[in-house]
């Protein structure tokens, strides 16, 4: 696992590495948030190879919904 550096005055190759980890940290934060917003998700009740496939579908109807705007 991978950790920010934290706290301020840190060297050049310690803030590029920060902005690595931010780089292939946001994809997932924005996925997760966009998941969320979904009101299906908030209480279901199933095995994890049907939430899989609940979370792929609306994944799906993200990326049309963006398409068609």
């Amino acid at each position: 696992m991978v950790t920010p550096y934290k706290g301020r005055g840190k060297p050049e190759f310690q803030k590029s590495q920060n902005r690595l980890h931010a780089r292939l940290r946001g994809p997932g934060e924005r996925a997760f948030a966009e998941l969320k917003k979904w009101r299906i998700l908030r209480k279901l009740r199933c095995g994890p190879f049907q939430a899989t496939q609940i979370a792929r579908a609306i994944a799906t109807l993200n990326v049309q919904e963006r398409q068609s705007q």
